[in-house]
């Protein structure tokens, strides 16, 4: 997975969770309610997810939460700061 795929994901993450929508990972559908996503959501340990977007969390492969980890908070370059 590519760091441009790894930022696309993340943001369209982000849009489907804060408008509701659907969202497909790995041949799943996840049907998620409207929330504000935080930036914790994409490196804290899940142990039993609670509901579809905390399914939708566990599911990611470490690669993905260890770039969001890294490539997060990056003054400049980050995906928060490249963010809208």
């Amino acid at each position: 997975m590519s760091q441009t795929t790894r930022r696309e994901i993340f943001y369209e993450i982000i849009h489907a969770a804060y408008c509701g929508e659907s969202f497909n990972y790995n041949d799943n559908s996840y049907d998620l309610k409207p929330r504000f996503v935080e930036p914790r959501d994409f490196f804290r340990k899940i142990e039993q997810p609670s509901d579809t977007f905390e399914r939708l969390m566990a599911a990611f492969d470490p690669t993905f939460k260890a770039a969001a980890k890294n490539e997060m908070y990056r003054s400049g370059t980050g995906w928060i700061d490249q963010g809208i």
